[in-house]
């Protein structure tokens, strides 16, 4: 919830909702899960913001399955363009060069998922949206 209302600060028209199973934990280092869930949220919203779709809506995700904590970030935002798909996590490659950002938080985010023995990854994508997806050993 911090993580979420911090990064969209700015942002008034993006509604975001959780849906989080009751007494879940990840095992994880409190300060990275915050920047990796507010850098997602952030990019989530920059997507969102000139979107022509009314509905921009972001649902955080979380649950156990299998012994690992799945969050999900599901946004309503025009997906990512085919040619970044591959080089999404890279350093400085950018999905929205426009709003200003250098192309480095889905490359830190996902070092620092996997540095908690975790993966970050691009679930789905395409002109309805975008799925991210975090996978942390659940506690």
């Amino acid at each position: 919830e911090e993580a979420a209302a911090d990064a969209l600060v700015g942002f008034d028209m993006i509604d975001c909702r959780l849906d989080i199973e009751p007494g879940l934990a990840a095992i994880a280092d409190p300060e990275h899960l915050t920047r990796i869930l507010g850098n997602l949220v952030r990019n989530a919203a920059q997507a969102m913001q000139h979107h022509t779709r009314r509905d921009k809506l972001l649902l955080i995700r979380a649950l156990r399955i299998e012994g690992r904590c799945e969050i999900e970030g599901i946004d309503h935002g025009p997906g990512v363009r085919e040619s970044l798909r591959e080089r999404l996590f890279e350093p400085f490659v950018s999905a929205a060069p426009e709003a200003g950002g250098t192309g480095l938080g889905l490359a830190i985010a996902r070092e620092l998922t996997r540095a908690m023995g975790g993966e970050l990854t691009l679930k789905r994508t395409g002109a309805e949206g975008a799925t991210f997806r975090i996978e942390l050993p659940a506690a």
